[in-house]
């Protein structure tokens, strides 16, 4: 190394290997903020269900190119919001251990900060829109993962990460029923085993 080197470019001044790599960060979900967050989801919604009930076809309207600059608004909001409400339900990888290994101890300790109804009904609008957005356009998203320093196909990841945690969240949910459904049978068999007794 030269006298005077400081890196790869002018005015590096740390030591790549002091770089620590960490997961989402924790965000303070105010109410405030699930409010805003809940409004403009509802919008976008609304948005999407007007065009899949007009007279020109949901894709034709998502790839118009007067909505170009709207998409990709869109493509980005969806890239700030869907990991920090994935990891808000609990993790993809914590619900899909959930559902193929019911009471195994997950590795992620995340202690979420939202509701998890609220989460779950954000997830819910947002994988909505997402199915507009990212699966009916031909949007190149280079432009919004560049933005985000995500890799090539970083959008189709984010979606596919939402699409499974709300699957998975579904599946649990369905369990759920399902067992107290059967709770709520077993006193009736008992007691209709004890009557023809």
């Amino acid at each position: 190394k030269a006298p005077g080197d400081t890196g790869p470019w002018p005015g590096y001044p740390f030591n790549p290997s002091q770089w620590r790599f960490s997961t989402l960060p924790a965000f303070s979900w105010s109410l405030p903020h699930q409010r805003l967050l809940s409004d403009l989801l509802i919008a976008l919604s609304t948005t999407m269900k007007l065009w899949k009930s007009g007279q020109r076809s949901t894709s034709e309207m998502v790839n118009a190119r007067d909505n170009g600059v709207y998409m990709t608004n869109i493509a980005h909001i969806i890239s700030l919001t869907a990991d920090n409400l994935v990891v808000e339900c609990g993790g993809v990888g914590k619900l899909v251990n959930e559902i193929t290994v019911p009471g195994k101890p997950s590795l992620d300790n995340h202690e979420p900060v939202m509701e998890f109804e609220k989460a779950y009904q954000l997830v819910e609008l947002l994988v909505g829109i997402v199915d507009t957005v990212v699966f009916c356009s031909v949007l190149n998203f280079n432009l919004v993962e560049s933005a985000r320093s995500l890799k090539q196909g970083g959008m189709m990841r984010i979606a596919l990460r939402l699409v499974t945690c709300l699957s998975t969240i579904n599946c649990l949910k369905k369990r759920q029923r399902q067992k107290l459904r059967r709770a709520d049978l077993v006193p009736e068999l008992v007691q209709e085993e004890i009557n023809s007794k």
